[in-house]
């Protein structure tokens, strides 16, 4: 679990994961200069925050986390440590809102965020924003691919001048081009 909330809350939301999944091993990576303010709790790894260094995150990634629950909160601050779960390598990401409620999350399906963000706007319309968000991320993908296919196109036809011939690809459809 990633500390992205005050201690408070923190503390209920591992009292919540515990009586859930009592079974669970957990690790809380706390923020700095938190662990006093956190109560320890019966088998619950704490871990502080050593910050965004490189060495840090492969150490945290080199344990083999599955599951990372991250604490999506109306609280200000802590979007560093809301965007580390998804450098960790876990197989799943579950976000717990204020309600102590979780659902899982996705940077490549992220319905799922849309709805707790249009939530938190206090809106009823969730699948709307969700299905707005999803295009939004489909369109900032898309100048990336006509880049590529631009760099594509210009590597081949340097590729076809350096051999001394025009680019085959280029005439292949025009109309009267020699078969």
């Amino acid at each position: 679990m990633v500390q992205t909330s005050g201690p408070e809350r923190l503390v209920r939301a591992i009292d919540k994961v515990r009586e859930t999944h009592p079974a669970l091993r957990l690790t809380v990576l706390l923020q700095r200069a938190m662990a006093a303010s956190v109560p320890p709790r019966r088998d619950v790894e704490y871990i502080e925050n050593e910050g965004p260094t490189p060495g840090f995150v492969r150490r945290l990634r080199a344990r083999g986390f599955r599951t990372v629950f991250v604490l999506y909160t109306n609280e200000p601050g802590f979007w560093k440590l809301k965007v580390l779960p998804f450098f960790l390598g876990a197989a799943t990401i579950l976000a717990i809102n204020e309600n102590l409620d979780w659902f899982p999350i996705s940077l490549a399906r992220p319905r799922m965020l849309g709805r707790h963000v249009w939530w938190r706007l206090g809106t009823s319309a969730e699948v709307d924003l969700a299905e707005a968000l999803e295009m939004l991320l489909r369109r900032a993908v898309y100048p990336g691919r006509l880049i590529g296919l631009l760099a594509f196109e210009r590597i081949e036809t340097l590729r076809a001048r350096m051999r001394g011939s025009p680019p085959s690809w280029k005439h292949e459809n025009r109309p009267g081009a020699a078969s």
